[in-house]
């Protein structure tokens, strides 16, 4: 099912960030799934960028049709079932804090199947040394769910670190990919 958005969709900032729209809601398509991995998911795009991929129900829509919405969301059903190894896709940064942007664009651009790196590492590759806390925060924020691969960044010690607030999930996906073992 593909959906157009009326309205906007917010995400919830840390607290020295005001409440911003993730997306801007004009033309906005929405295009859902479901994994066996991860239940439903959809994929929110302007039909030339892609505005937000998420998990769980997406927000009130009208159908619509959004060739890019599909094709990402194909990516992600292939990714999930082993057959892809990254999901690419034009991903509109626009609205997200500076520091968020370039944390995120870094691990989309540089952590590939197979890799994982540490928040810190992250933090420092993103021009933002001693900043581990910044990155899980852009992480825990990322609203690319899977696209930018927040599952690869794990904590110091080789600990796992969070995802999505299932860190079976995190573990069965790095598992996949050859990456572990890690510490709870």
């Amino acid at each position: 099912m593909l959906a157009i958005i009326t309205r906007p969709y917010y995400c919830h900032m840390p607290r020295r960030f005001a409440l911003q729209p993730i997306y801007h809601p004009e033309s906005l398509f929405v295009s859902e799934g479901a994994s066996q991995w991860l239940g439903n998911f959809w994929v929110a795009t302007d039909g030339r960028l892609v505005q937000q991929v998420a998990f769980g129900t997406p927000p009130p829509a009208h159908s619509e049709d959004d060739a890019l919405g599909r094709d990402v969301a194909r990516q992600l059903h292939e990714f999930l079932d082993g057959d892809r190894r990254s999901v690419e896709a034009p991903l509109d940064w626009a609205g997200l804090p500076p520091a968020h942007h370039a944390i995120l664009q870094t691990l989309y651009e540089t952590i590939h199947w197979g890799d994982t790196v540490a928040y810190g590492e992250l933090a420092a590759m993103a021009g933002f040394p001693g900043a581990a806390r910044a990155a899980g925060t852009a992480c825990r924020m990322n609203p690319f769910a899977i696209v930018v691969p927040a599952h690869r960044v794990i904590a110091a010690g080789n600990r796992l670190g969070g995802f999505l607030g299932r860190p079976d999930l995190k573990r069965r996906l790095l598992a996949r990919e050859g990456s572990g073992p890690f510490r709870d």
